[in-house]
């Protein structure tokens, strides 16, 4: 079974029931109002939403990452497996972007990956630097 999520730009995405479910929001939307209307997600564009799908997908199949805190190492690829390292490894406003869509979604182990992420670039930086 899917639904139809329906992202802030107004396009649709058809996401197996299961996978739109590991989304706390989108889990008790579908739990007050079933499936048969569009599901909207109305602070998340689709390339957005498209990227935080495969992350879903991902948990769907694995469990998350355990993230040490503080972290022990700049590189994320030491902290994480190699895919959640690279899943994260984008350009500083799509990183910016996951973060906002994991809180807006309630997606804790994708909030927790891409600050992570956040906090590798300026960990041991000088405030100049991280300017």
């Amino acid at each position: 079974m899917t639904c139809r999520l329906m992202c802030k730009d107004g396009e649709i995405l058809e996401v197996p029931i299961n996978v739109a479910s590991t989304s706390k929001l989108i889990n008790g939307l579908i739990e007050d109002g079933g499936t048969d209307d569009d599901i909207p997600i109305s602070q998340v564009n689709k390339p957005i939403m498209e990227k935080v799908l495969v992350f879903m997908e991902r948990m769907n199949e694995h469990s998350p990452p355990e993230i040490e805190k503080p972290l022990s190492s700049t590189d994320l690829s030491q902290v994480v497996d190699a895919w959640y390292a690279d899943y994260v490894n984008v350009d500083q406003e799509m990183l910016f972007e996951i973060v906002m869509a994991a809180n807006y979604l309630d997606i804790k182990p994708l909030l927790e990956l891409s600050c992570a992420k956040v906090a590798s670039l300026i960990k041991g930086k000088t405030v100049q630097e991280i300017r």
